[in-house]
C-alpha cells in the first residue's frame, strides 16, 4: 500500500502527458480532416498561382 500511495503523483504526473498526447493527437486529425476537405477561412481567398511548367530535360 505504500508503494502505491509512493507512486501517486507519478501517475499524475503519467495521465496528464497521455491527455496532453490524446489532445495533440486530436488536434492532428481534425486538422487532416480540414485539410482534405479543402477548407479556407472566411475573406481568404486562394492565391492565384501561375501554371506550373514542368521543364524536360534534353535526352542525349
Amino acid at each position: 500500500m505504500e508503494t502505491v500511495e509512493a507512486m501517486h503523483p507519478y501517475y499524475i504526473i503519467r495521465a496528464t502527458g497521455g491527455l496532453l498526447f490524446l489532445i495533440g493527437a486530436l488536434i492532428m486529425a481534425y486538422n487532416l480532416w480540414r485539410t482534405a476537405r479543402g477548407d479556407v477561412r472566411k475573406g481568404e481567398a486562394l492565391p492565384d498561382m501561375p501554371p506550373l511548367s514542368i521543364a524536360i530535360p534534353a535526352v542525349r
